[in-house]
């Protein structure tokens, strides 16, 4: 977040995709409007911490955002919920997909 190339960012209009992979488990009960809002508070700017590192000063400034919850797969005695999270500066000519890699 402190790289010099953010500072372009920092206040434009955003477009933001999340990916969540989460445990089998917690799938069918875990909301993509909780998770999207967690990500987005974390990182803004902190009001109460403004030295502390942020991506934009405001997540207002998110004009589009994407959010999958995908499951993970367990391994047991590790936790192994993980977070994608892309952004660019916002853009109507461009769709947000989700392009999924498949590895050979």
């Amino acid at each position: 977040m402190e790289n010099p190339l953010f500072e372009e960012i920092r206040k434009a209009q955003l477009d933001v995709a999340i990916v969540a992979f989460v445990p089998k488990s917690r799938v069918k009960n875990q909301d993509v409007d909780n998770i999207s809002k967690i990500v987005l508070d974390t990182l803004k700017k902190d009001k109460q911490d403004p030295s502390s590192p942020y991506l934009f000063v405001d997540d207002s400034q998110v004009v589009r955002l994407l959010v999958y919850k995908k499951p993970c797969e367990a391994i047991e005695g590790y936790e192994t919920s993980t977070l994608i999270i892309s952004f660019r500066k916002h853009d109507p000519s461009k769709q947000m997909i989700l392009v999924e890699k498949t590895v050979i």
